[in-house]
């Protein structure tokens, strides 16, 4: 009889920690939400038009990671590209070339905003079944959202620019793998044992 009562209680135990008792993928997933604000003028060339293109981006409070999608020649492109240089706003062509009549182009204003999710759902507060919360990872997601300097590099990668050179960060890694570190102790540092 006791030998019964062990198996059933050991049955129990299986069963409690079943498929059964996990949580979808829906219901562990906490993403954040991603919206885009866009506004587009018509820029005239010359003074007037990078003065009509400096009120556009004043008016969106353009910042790192936003997008300017320009519908003009490759040579007005490539002189926002250096305008904007130090900015960090992108300047890109846009997807389908629709002329502008009188030499005009039209460029569009363009930021992802990324609003973290709500993180504290402690609707399943009194959970005895050892199954991940409702909230569980939610604040590396919110924490992340709120962290990332260009909302786009979240949804997707992106390619480094010419310019960039990555034999400087090399170095640094390939003295590590050689052992070429030296590590400098500081003599006023001392360790004692025992005190």
């Amino acid at each position: 009889m006791r030998s019964l009562s062990l198996i059933l209680v050991f049955a129990g135990l299986l069963t409690a920690c079943g498929p059964t008792q996990i949580r979808s993928d829906a219901e562990l997933r906490r993403e954040p939400v991603f919206d885009t604000v866009t506004d587009r003028a018509v820029i005239e060339p010359g003074l007037a038009g990078d003065t009509a293109l400096d009120l556009l981006l004043a008016r969106n409070g353009a910042r790192y990671g936003d997008r300017l999608i320009v519908t003009a020649p490759p040579e007005t492109r490539e002189h926002l590209r250096r305008r904007l240089a130090g900015t960090g706003i992108r300047v890109l062509a846009a997807p389908e070339e629709t002329a502008v009549q009188g030499g005009a182009y039209s460029a569009t204003f363009v930021r992802l905003v990324v609003t973290p999710p709500n993180c504290g759902d402690w609707s399943d507060d009194a959970d005895f079944d050892n199954k991940p919360d409702a909230h569980w990872g939610c604040s590396q997601v919110s924490n992340l959202a709120r962290m990332v300097a260009d909302p786009n590099d979240l949804l997707a990668g992106r390619e480094a620019d010419a310019l960039y050179n990555t034999q400087a960060d090399m170095l640094a890694i390939r003295a590590y793998r050689q052992h070429t570190i030296k590590w400098v102790s500081d003599p006023m540092e001392t360790a004692t044992v025992g005190d």
